[in-house]
């Protein structure tokens, strides 16, 4: 890896990453407000499973090589003609060495930055040591390669900021899509008689075919899970969490990252409830608004004790943390 660093008064930054959620364009915006000329390019060019299938699955990105070349050509000119003297990556599918060598012939500083885990996007893993610098969410990964840990964040509208106005009438929130063990999860916590006297609030998207047939399979076509067709916007979302009490997250398979669901619980004032077991370990100072449950028939509804709580440290769950953080890697 190459030492030479770009100061942030003359970084040029092209930013290649998932559009979904809208996280990457978030940190686009307040890199562009600290005067950092940025761009984000999404790394599939387009949403269809298809594209998705393609670009995740490695048997398939050698089926179709020549559809991910052109797109790999394509994030090569519009780097080029952005002028970016650096490309940051974030969690890639489908990086590989060639697309690295072809930026960095332009004299490109090229980073990674990991918010899934290896096991998940091991593209990045297998050119690890082709980019200039790397780092990771996962602390896991971060141990075994050597990487600096850099922790999620949430955007501004999900802060309460201590505004007692909320009356947190929610006892226990969700809202995620329905990948992974969720399904089940959900489906535990909605038929459990355990948590009938809880008022609930559950929004678990269905998204595509290909997750609404998987979420049926995994939960054996049960009636009680609850699939939503309809998305709802980031503000709807942060007004359910300031609102919620408790706010349950499930985390991703091989994932020990926290994800940005679990900082937004935190910033919106509620207790986090997660099957991450290495949550307060990353998040030490939050461990009291932190519980964590091995499956849903585990989770001790006595515990469920609400108090208003208002956190010192709430700069630590902030989007201008998380960029301070990937500055200084870019910068290294």
């Amino acid at each position: 890896m190459s030492n030479f660093a770009i100061q942030a008064d003359k970084m040029r930054l092209t930013i290649v990453g998932p559009q979904f959620f809208s996280y990457v364009d978030a940190v686009v915006s307040h890199l562009s407000g600290l005067g950092i000329p940025v761009q984000g390019i999404d790394e599939r060019g387009a949403q269809s499973f298809f594209m998705k299938a393609v670009f995740r699955s490695s048997l398939l990105r050698k089926i179709f090589y020549i559809l991910v070349r052109k797109r790999h050509q394509l994030i090569v000119r519009k780097v080029a003609d952005f002028r970016s003297n650096h490309v940051l990556f974030i969690s890639p599918e489908s990086v590989n060495k060639s697309l690295i060598k072809s930026l960095r012939a332009m004299g490109v500083k090229v980073s990674l930055y990991m918010w899934d885990s290896f096991d998940n996007k091991p593209a990045a893993r297998d050119c690890l040591l082709d980019f200039d610098n790397a780092a990771s969410f996962d602390p896991l990964d971060a141990k075994i390669h050597q990487l600096p840990l850099i922790n999620l964040f949430a955007e501004d509208e999900f802060f309460s900021n201590g505004n007692g106005n909320y009356l947190r009438k929610i006892d226990l929130s969700f809202v995620g899509t329905a990948h992974s063990s969720r399904p089940q999860v959900i489906t535990s916590l909605v038929v459990n008689p355990r948590f009938a006297s809880l008022a609930k609030k559950i929004h678990l998207y269905r998204g595509n075919a290909y997750y609404y047939f998987r979420a049926r399979l995994l939960t054996w076509f049960s009636v009680s899970t609850p699939l939503s067709n309809d998305s709802i916007s980031k503000t709807e979302v942060a007004e359910i969490f300031k609102n919620s009490k408790y706010i349950l997250d499930v985390t991703h398979v091989d994932q020990r990252g926290l994800t940005s669901r679990s900082f937004e619980a935190l910033a919106a004032g509620g207790v986090l409830v997660t099957n991450n077991r290495w949550s307060k370990e990353i998040l030490p100072s939050f461990s009291a608004r932190i519980i964590i449950f091995s499956d849903i028939d585990s989770l001790d509804i006595d515990k469920l004790e609400w108090s208003e709580r208002i956190d010192s440290n709430l700069d630590f769950l902030t989007l201008q943390r998380f960029c301070s953080e990937l500055l200084r890697l870019i910068q290294q």
